[in-house]
C-alpha cells in the first residue's frame, strides 16, 4: 500500500474501527465506489490523508450512574488528496472524506453513510461545520 498514506489517522485508529473493522480498506473501497458512480472506469492510483481527522460523537446514558455512557453515534472528517486514472488521463483530486455511523449502541440497527466532497475543506465540512448535521443523518 505504498501509494496509500493513512499516517494522519493513526492516533485515532481505534475510533476508526467504530466505522469499520478494517478502516483503511473501508475508506479506499468507499472512495472508489463513490468515484465509480460518477465515471465507471475510474481507478484510484494513490490516496493520502492530508489533515488530522475531526471527530464528533454522541453518547447515551446507561444504567449505573451519570458517568456511565455508551457511544451511540460517531462521525469523522478529514482532508485528502488522490490521483485517479480515467482512461489515459491522470487527475489529482482533493477534498474531504466524511463517514458517520449511527446506532453504535445497537449493532442490529447500526447504519453508516459516507461522503466525498471535492474541492472543499474542513472549515466547511469538519466538526464545526457540516459534520454536525451529518451526525444525525437518519
Amino acid at each position: 500500500m505504498s501509494n496509500f498514506n493513512f499516517d494522519k489517522l493513526k492516533k485515532t485508529e481505534h475510533m476508526l474501527q467504530w466505522l469499520a473493522a478494517k478502516p483503511y480498506r473501508f475508506i479506499l473501497e468507499t472512495v472508489t465506489k463513490m468515484l465509480k458512480q460518477q465515471v465507471a472506469a475510474t481507478i484510484v492510483q494513490s490516496f493520502t490523508v492530508t489533515s488530522e481527522p475531526e471527530w464528533l460523537t454522541s453518547f447515551l446514558a446507561i444504567e449505573g450512574g451519570h458517568k456511565n455512557k455508551i457511544v451511540s453515534r460517531a462521525g469523522c472528517a478529514f482532508e485528502c488528496a488522490m490521483y485517479v486514472q480515467v482512461a489515459d488521463k491522470l487527475h489529482c483530486l482533493t477534498g474531504v472524506y466524511s463517514c458517520v455511523v449511527v446506532h453504535l449502541d445497537n449493532p442490529k440497527l447500526a447504519r453508516q453513510k459516507t461522503w466525498l466532497d471535492l474541492d472543499k475543506g474542513l472549515t466547511l465540512l469538519g466538526a464545526q461545520g457540516e459534520l454536525k448535521e451529518r451526525l444525525y443523518f437518519d
